[in-house]
């Protein structure tokens, strides 16, 4: 049968229209929003529809938005997707002072930093989202939609649009003792377009997958390193090597902060993480992202797109291995920013234009 334009078994109409009567039944009961993958199964074989069939229909309905769906989340289904806006709502519409102290409600609106202990009476402003008794799915799909995030080895998550705490990048070196000599060139993809929201992403990978630096405070633990734009993170256990992502005007720009030398496939692995990165990016919103990889001198201001260097602006801005930086008003050596970012452009660029 056609549906909207597209073949669909009728079976799969069939269960839409049960979907729907399921939806309103649980708003006239106000039992919630969240149903048991269990529970549509049984629904599903009623009308002969299979468990790799019925992932098949679920993963459609949530591609179209009329579900909130995730295999690897399958415990349960969200029948009304605006659930997730009141999960959202939940968060950032609180000026209750019973619900938080002052210095809690700094640290949301401020750090975006989500204590575990508020996340009980916050979230059970809305009684029909029943957060005690589903918060590890609920937790789980704000995640998914980078709504929170959680940290590698912290307990806390964070609201990413709440975190409007800025530095800029001089006082974050000096927060971490960083001179000149330590940093490396800046890698930085810059786009035709990019929205913060696209930026967040990506910022949000690193800071899931990588210990995040800590900033030491006089008298008090220290903070995390995640600000408005920006963040700081390990690279590896040893601690002597520091990756700071930065947001600029349609660019991600990256710097290594190192103690200790870094080796080729470290350049190589950042780059081709970013790639991927804005790979799934582009699947996920179904959105192609265009953009270049360039480097810039070390002491450069990543803000500026001016002196930012392509692998192929080489041959023609380089004369005897070394090129002009009009920012500095001198001649650097080329090898220092093709050696770390440059020479890995062009084959990352090959590599991922060849799955496009």
């Amino acid at each position: 049968m056609k549906y909207f334009a597209e073949e669909l078994p009728t079976k799969w109409i069939q269960l839409e229209n049960a979907l729907a009567v399921l939806k309103d039944l649980n708003e006239v009961k106000h039992t919630g929003h969240c149903e048991k993958l269990e529970h549509i199964e049984n629904l599903a074989q009623t009308i002969s529809i299979e468990k790799d069939e019925l992932l098949l229909f679920l993963n459609y309905q949530h591609k179209i938005g009329n579900i909130i769906f995730f295999e690897e989340l399958h415990d349960y289904i969200i029948l009304q997707p605006y659930w997730l806006v009141k999960c959202f709502r939940c968060l950032v519409c609180d000026d209750d002072k019973k619900n938080c102290t002052e210095t809690e409600l700094y640290d949301l609106k401020n750090t975006g930093q989500l204590a575990d202990h508020l996340m009980v009476p916050l979230f059970s402003k809305d009684c029909e989202l029943n957060f005690e008794k589903y918060q590890s799915h609920i937790l789980d799909v704000m995640e998914k939609f980078d709504i929170i995030v959680k940290p590698k080895s912290m307990n806390s998550y964070y609201m990413p649009c709440m975190i409007t705490e800025s530095s800029d990048y001089k006082n974050i070196k000096k927060d971490f003792n960083v001179q000149d000599i330590h940093c490396t060139p800046w890698l930085i993809l810059e786009f035709l377009f990019l929205p913060i929201a696209y930026f967040n992403h990506i910022l949000f990978k690193y800071i899931k997958e990588q210990i995040v630096c800590e900033v030491k405070q006089e008298n008090a633990d220290g903070r995390p390193a995640i600000y408005a734009g920006k963040a700081v993170v390990y690279l590896d256990k040893t601690k002597c090597r520091k990756l700071i992502i930065c947001f600029s005007k349609n660019a991600i720009c990256v710097q290594i902060w190192k103690w200790i030398d870094v080796d080729e496939n470290t350049y190589r692995n950042i780059v081709e993480g970013l790639c991927s990165t804005i790979e799934e990016l582009e699947k996920k919103l179904n959105h192609k992202l265009d953009y270049k990889i360039k480097s810039k001198c070390s002491t450069g201001d990543y803000l500026s797109s001016s002196d930012r260097i392509t692998f192929e602006d080489l041959p023609t801005l380089c004369v005897g291995k070394e090129y002009r930086c009009e920012e500095h008003d001198v001649m650097h050596n080329m090898d220092v920013i093709e050696n770390t970012w440059l020479k890995h452009a062009p084959a990352v660029s090959i590599d991922f234009f060849m799955l496009r």
